[in-house]
């Protein structure tokens, strides 16, 4: 029995017969740089209209780190220029970093929207919201990156965004 049988094959302990998937949709190992107290995108994604029904999620991997002393690093998710997920460190020392952070779609307006992010000197920040965006059209998805102090200079080394989808029964 091959890897693939097992995860399609009827099973009661898990209670479903087909895979939930991932599939890499933005991947990227370019440092992205933002020197100024500002927001950077560092990355972009465009969902055709119908691409992100209901049930879907869109996962976003980001590290980097940040120099300086002086202000807070904020990570963020956005549907076109609309963040639906913001959270913040304060960082007031030069740090490596690390975040994850999820949009899930329960309807074509109604998305769940939480994540973490890591730093070394301090606690994990966590953040849960509820966005109302109406996505049933063509949309731009994106993770950013934010800069509180233009004194300090954070980084983006890497960023992946995965698309998941359970797939019809």
């Amino acid at each position: 029995m091959g890897i693939n049988d097992r995860f399609l094959q009827d099973s009661s302990t898990l209670q479903f017969n087909k895979p939930v998937v991932p599939m890499i949709v933005y991947q990227s190992a370019e440092t992205v740089t933002e020197g100024d107290a500002a927001t950077e995108y560092v990355a972009s994604v465009v969902v055709p209209q119908g691409s992100f029904p209901p049930g879907s999620t869109f996962k976003v991997t980001m590290a980097g780190t940040k120099t300086g002393t002086n202000g807070t690093l904020t990570v963020a998710l956005y549907c076109n220029s609309t963040a639906v997920l913001s959270i913040d460190a304060d960082a007031d020392t030069a740090v490596d970093w690390m975040a994850t952070l999820y949009m899930v779609q329960v309807s074509p307006k109604v998305q769940r929207c939480f994540g973490q992010l890591f730093t070394l000197t301090e606690d994990p920040r966590i953040d849960y919201a509820t966005a109302a965006i109406d996505l049933s059209g063509e949309f731009t998805f994106r993770a950013a990156m934010a800069n509180e102090h233009a004194s300090d200079e954070i980084t983006c080394d890497v960023c992946i965004i995965e698309f998941w989808q359970k797939s019809d029964d």
